[in-house]
């Protein structure tokens, strides 16, 4: 990138959109979405021995509150599981556990099981369940659930190892490091209100 590009900072970029300044040809802004570990212990003397500044956004929750983003979680737990199929059959025993009816489920797979060119019908159905189908507070307890029979450890425990700690970011800040919200809790902004993308957004 650096052979081919004109690197730019966030400021740069920054006062392009706010100033109409203009940005070299071949502009790269380097950045780094979700705040995780690796990027601290591996982007971050990369950018530094090649004196460059990158833009770390970094969701809020999983470092102040220690917790483990739903995406994550859920790509853990696909990632541990060589048939899906176990998952999903694991996910409906769940639901009918939390109370809901085989109707339900039945209306919910017709409508989730979906699938592209990443993801099969069933792989669709767990995320998208997981993801945002099924209410907020149900789906954090079962994600819970199956991350810990899953990987065998809580998602509290595999979060510090996961996720920047607050010293981590600072650090990236007194390193010339530009560090913007991604957020507090990485939602799917088309599938909440306005209200709570507010919330969300503030409390980034």
């Amino acid at each position: 990138l650096q052979k081919n590009f004109s690197m730019v900072s966030t400021e740069q970029v920054i006062d392009r959109i706010k100033n109409d300044k203009p940005l070299p040809l071949k502009a790269c802004w380097l950045t780094f979405d979700d705040g995780y570990k690796e990027h601290y212990k591996y982007v971050f003397p990369e950018l530094v021995k090649r004196n460059l500044s990158g833009a770390f956004f970094v969701p809020s929750s999983p470092i102040k509150e220690n917790k483990m983003l739903g995406i994550n979680s859920i790509h853990h737990i696909l990632a541990s599981v060589n048939d899906v199929n176990i998952l999903v059959k694991d996910l409906k025993n769940l639901c009918i556990k939390f109370a809901l009816s085989q109707k339900e489920i039945s209306e919910y797979y017709k409508k989730y099981a979906i699938p592209n060119r990443f993801d099969n019908a069933e792989t669709k159905f767990f995320k998208n369940m997981l993801q945002y189908g099924l209410p907020e507070q149900l789906r954090s307890e079962m994600i819970s659930i199956l991350f810990q029979k899953f990987l065998g450890v809580s998602e509290t425990e595999f979060s510090s190892n996961f996720y920047l700690s607050l010293d981590e970011v600072k650090k990236l800040i007194s390193g010339g490091m530009y560090v913007g919200s991604h957020g507090a809790n990485h939602y799917h902004y088309d599938q909440i209100n306005l209200q709570k993308q507010k919330g969300d957004i503030l409390s980034s």
